[in-house]
């Protein structure tokens, strides 16, 4: 079994978590009590990744699909506020977008689970 750190949806996701926590930071907002759901989606989302490397069974599967939620989750949140508003427009674009990325490296580890259920991602 391989280390879930090389796996490029891992490591797309725990940047989009440091980036998002960073952006969340640089506003303000770092503390305020609505960032309390977008953070905890977004340390989420590596965390499954992980656990989805580790499972052996055909459970990897359904765990990508929570992860694939939470990302979900804070694209929502993204487009409400207070992050609308107290985002930068441009850092809001650029989290988005991270956001559509570590979505596409998810959805590749999920087809690979699909392709050979049972074995690491």
């Amino acid at each position: 079994m391989g280390d879930y750190r090389r796996l490029p949806a891992w490591t797309r996701a725990l940047g989009l978590a440091h980036a998002l926590c960073a952006a969340l930071e640089g506003a303000g907002l770092k503390h305020a009590p609505e960032t309390a759901a977008i953070r905890r989606a977004a340390v989420s989302v590596p965390s499954l990744v992980a656990e989805a490397h580790l499972e052996s069974t055909r459970e990897a599967g359904a765990v990508l699909r929570s992860a694939l939620d939470r990302l979900d989750e804070i694209r929502a949140l993204l487009g409400r506020d207070p992050f609308r508003s107290r985002l930068p427009e441009a850092d809001r674009r650029a989290l988005l977008s991270e956001v559509d990325q570590v979505s596409v490296e998810v959805r590749a580890a999920a087809a690979v689970d699909a392709a050979a259920p049972g074995e690491p991602i």
